[in-house]
């Protein structure tokens, strides 16, 4: 999925950490590497609270950059192998000789 730097910000801001990732089908390192990558700020666990507190609190700034290129998140999602079962091979005892 390819998404700008200030949709990601937005989506980060708006919806958390945990339901961003859920939405681009990212795990948490994953989004954090984007993150640091683009330099796109996250909100802390105060701004949250503030949140509930019915308090308006402010958002760190998107820092701009001169280039802002899309974000290919197929880029930063690691696959696991694939792990192929092997069959235990026991030894098959021969047969005695007359």
């Amino acid at each position: 999925m390819d998404i700008t730097r200030e949709q990601l910000y937005e989506l980060l801001w708006s919806k958390g950490v945990g339901k961003t990732e859920e939405a681009l089908g990212l795990k948490q390192h994953e989004l954090q590497k984007i993150c640091d990558d683009y330099q796109i700020p996250k909100p802390s666990s105060n701004y949250w609270i503030s949140l509930k507190l019915g308090k308006s609190p402010e958002r760190t700034p998107l820092p701009p950059l001169e280039d802002n290129p899309s974000i290919r998140t197929e880029d930063y999602i690691k696959r696991q192998p694939i792990r192929i079962k092997k069959e235990k091979i026991t030894p098959q005892a021969e047969p005695l000789k007359k």
